[in-house]
């Protein structure tokens, strides 16, 4: 399988997976501070869908690591430098996604006591811009093979 069809993949599935989370988050962050940290239902849906964006850039990273370049990267970070190195995203990119990946597994795996409104704060002001960017980036790449087969 080359990138191009792994495009039908990505596309059909991860991005619009992706692109669905995010609008869920929007909405989410949309509401005041106050409402949002008043209702632990907000606060625990903000987190998975945190953690499921991150798995989601995973996903993708490593399908098109795999099966456009044919490497198989041992961990997410290398995962990333891989997409950097073949150009298919920017090193811009590959640092903000290393951090929103960071972020998923710190949620995941309690490495650090959460603080809701930060987090709350970060995912308006950063983090869905942040996600928005790097599937943009992977998006146009992976249009950009699927015209050149």
């Amino acid at each position: 399988m080359n990138v191009a069809n792994s495009y039908d993949i990505i596309k059909h599935g991860a991005l619009s997976e992706a692109y669905s989370n995010l609008d869920m988050a929007k909405k989410i962050v949309n509401m005041s501070i106050d409402d949002f940290l008043s209702d632990f239902r907000n606060v625990l849906s903000l987190r998975h869908l945190i953690v499921q964006l991150a798995e989601i850039l995973c996903d993708i990273c490593l399908h098109i690591a795999i099966e456009g370049f044919k490497q198989k990267p041992e961990t997410y970070t290398e995962c990333i430098y891989v997409l950097k190195q073949k150009h298919v995203i920017s090193e811009d990119t590959a640092k903000v996604t290393k951090n929103l990946i960071h972020l998923g597994n710190r949620i995941i795996h309690r490495y650090w006591i959460i603080d809701d409104s930060r987090l709350y704060n970060e995912t308006k002001n950063i983090g869905l811009r942040a996600y928005k960017n790097v599937l943009k980036e992977v998006e146009e790449y992976v249009k950009k093979q699927n015209t050149m087969d």
